[in-house]
């Protein structure tokens, strides 16, 4: 019987040695079968890896990879945010001159490298794609003036936070682009020169605009002027010139349905002269509205709705009101059939500035970014929710229940004021990608428990950290939790050297450290030296960081990043100082100078408008 057993025994190990190398047999056959796929379908997979990627992985492994990506006339698409000085300069003369009669769409947002791509932008001649983001003024004007030339560019994205002095003669060449539809502008001015009329008879094709910087209702009406075809408009920071009272002749904007006001400052009977003059056809409406009760009055809404937006399907209302009390919130309620909520601003103490209400429709239609407060009246915020409905009209909503739990799928940015205000919490954020916490995470139930059950820390990118002022060590078990964070902002370590010094001892801090994918770390408050140290140590893959504030010694931090002896910054190779005079940049490029500093054989600086330090290399 024994030696049956042991039989049997002897017998099963060989079956599982045998189904061992057979699952090995068919994993090594798993890998060479992809060379076998068929033109076509590794063309497919090509589309979801960048060209830098594919011309590294797959150039030099043979020769029928070499001819798929010489021979091939599918379209390129180039994204260069995050290149070395030494990785472009391998990219730009083996695939970007190569290929350029293939490139329909470039995305940059390196500083230095838009007069690098664009130095003979008629070579582009089937670009339909641009995407500036952080391009200096003077580097924008002379590129625009090229793009005139692309008579296929039909979508472009300019992102200029620098102080623009002219925004006219950026629209006037904007508007002269003959195949343009989509358009997404930020042109930031720190003192607000208008937007005087655009001098030409020529009408824009552009059919969908976003306009992110402050806008004057007299520029809005200049912009609208040259542009008949809208289809879908976007304003942030909607405002009146209040010195100048203009009259503005009505232009009817037939085909525009959607219309997005953010953050507007304008009265509610400027808002009604706006859409009679120019928006008779609205289908859908969002409006977000700062300290202004003229929006309050429900049956002026319900009254304009039906005599003027009488298209309109989907009423998206978000109004902010600083309160003395709670019974003015409540007053206010009972005109609507919405939702609100009272909480106290982190950034303005209830002693002093008293109670803030959210007012909003309690569905938003395909809300991106969902914000949860602290309930200061929760007795009366628990009696008061009902459902949305005015004027027979209820919003379109992208919210699910399961179990008792909505889902919340458009939204993929979460801010959480206070991590209180989970503990009741119903919803799921089930495609939430980017998470902001504006306040200290005390507890470690936070993660496991409650953090975990509203939103997957897994497919986190971006985390965004202000005001914390608990253990460091409940933030660095979120980045365990997190492991797919690319983007780190956060205002201020908090430790004192002792504190540091032991984090870094722990096992999870050190296990974080070998394994977290943040590229990207945004210092978001006054940085020190001490403090730098200790999260380059926990991130040691950085290739990119940014200081925001004043009040730092760029000399003495960038000898730290740039050391030749210095393991952790071995990938970076960006750095933003944010608020640096110009002696500071003359003693960085002091240092620079210093043979013994560091190994790096070339680095571009530059110092731009807005006291703004930059090094590439």
């Amino acid at each position: 019987m024994a030696q049956s057993k042991s039989s049997i025994t002897i017998i099963g190990k060989e079956l599982q040695s045998l189904f061992i190398r057979k699952t090995i047999i068919e994993s090594k056959l798993l890998i060479t079968q992809f060379e076998n796929l068929s033109n076509e379908l590794i063309y497919e997979i090509f589309d979801f890896l960048d060209i830098y990627d594919i011309y590294e992985g797959f150039h030099n492994l043979n020769k029928r990879f070499q001819n798929l990506l010489i021979n091939s006339t599918l379209p390129i698409g180039i994204n260069l945010s995050s290149i070395s000085k030494f990785d472009f300069d391998y990219f730009y003369t083996n695939i970007f001159l190569r290929y350029q009669h293939r490139i329909k769409s470039v995305r940059l947002s390196n500083i230095f490298l838009g007069p690098m791509v664009f130095s003979q932008s008629s070579i582009l001649s089937q670009l339909e794609k641009v995407v500036l983001k952080n391009i200096e003024a003077n580097c924008l004007e002379t590129l625009l003036s090229q793009f005139i030339s692309l008579t296929n560019l039909n979508s472009l994205t300019i992102h200029c936070d620098y102080n623009i002095e002219n925004k006219t003669t950026y629209y006037r060449s904007i508007f002269h682009f003959p195949a343009l539809k989509y358009c997404n502008i930020l042109l930031e001015d720190y003192i607000h020169n208008r937007i005087t009329p655009i001098s030409f008879n020529e009408n824009s094709p552009i059919e969908y605009l976003i306009i992110k910087n402050r806008l004057y209702l007299e520029e809005m009406h200049h912009i609208v002027s040259h542009t008949p075809q809208l289809r879908r408009l976007s304003l942030n920071h909607l405002s009146k010139f209040n010195s100048i009272s203009t009259h503005m002749n009505s232009i009817m904007l037939n085909s525009l349905t959607h219309l997005n006001l953010n953050n507007i400052s304008i009265q509610f009977d400027e808002f009604q002269i706006m859409i009679k003059n120019f928006v008779p056809k609205l289908e859908v409406l969002h409006i977000s509205i700062n300290e202004d009760k003229t929006y309050f009055n429900a049956n002026q809404w319900e009254q304009f709705i039906e005599t003027s937006m009488l298209n309109l399907r989907v009423f998206d209302i978000h109004i902010s009101q600083l309160l003395n009390n709670s019974n003015n919130c409540d007053e206010l309620y009972k005109q609507w059939f919405f939702e609100y909520n009272t909480y106290n601003n982190i950034n303005q103490p209830y002693t002093q500035y008293g109670n803030n209400l959210i007012f909003y429709s309690i569905n938003p239609y395909r809300k991106k970014e969902y914000t949860l407060y602290v309930d200061l009246f929760k007795n009366i915020y628990n009696k008061r929710r009902r459902n949305f409905s005015l004027h027979n009209m209820k919003a379109k909503e992208n919210v699910s229940s399961t179990n008792g739990t909505n889902l919340m799928k458009s939204v993929n940015h979460i801010i959480i004021e206070d991590e209180d205000v989970l503990t009741n919490c119903v919803k799921y954020f089930p495609h939430v990608t980017q998470l902001s916490l504006f306040s200290s995470v005390q507890s470690e139930q936070f993660l496991s428990n409650i953090l975990s059950r509203l939103i997957p820390l897994k497919q986190l990118t971006k985390l965004v950290i202000q005001n914390h002022y608990g253990h460091f060590s409940n933030i660095i078990n979120l980045l365990q939790y997190s492991p797919n964070i690319k983007i780190f902002s956060i205002d201020s370590v908090s430790l004192d050297d002792d504190e540091r010094r032991l984090i870094q001892l722990e096992e999870t801090f050190q296990m974080v450290s070998k394994t977290n994918k943040i590229q990207e770390l945004n210092m978001i408050c006054e940085s020190i030296l001490e403090e730098v140290t200790f999260l380059v140590h926990l991130c040691p893959r950085l290739k990119y960081i940014n200081f925001n504030k004043y009040g730092y010694h760029p000399k003495d931090i960038l000898a730290f990043l740039l050391s030749k002896d210095n393991n952790n910054t071995q990938q970076l190779h960006f750095i933003c100082f944010q608020g640096c005079n110009p002696e500071e940049f003359e003693k960085v490029t002091t240092l620079l100078k210093s043979e013994n500093l560091t190994n790096i054989s070339s680095i571009s600086v530059g110092h731009f408008s807005c006291n703004r330090i930059y090094l590439w290399w």
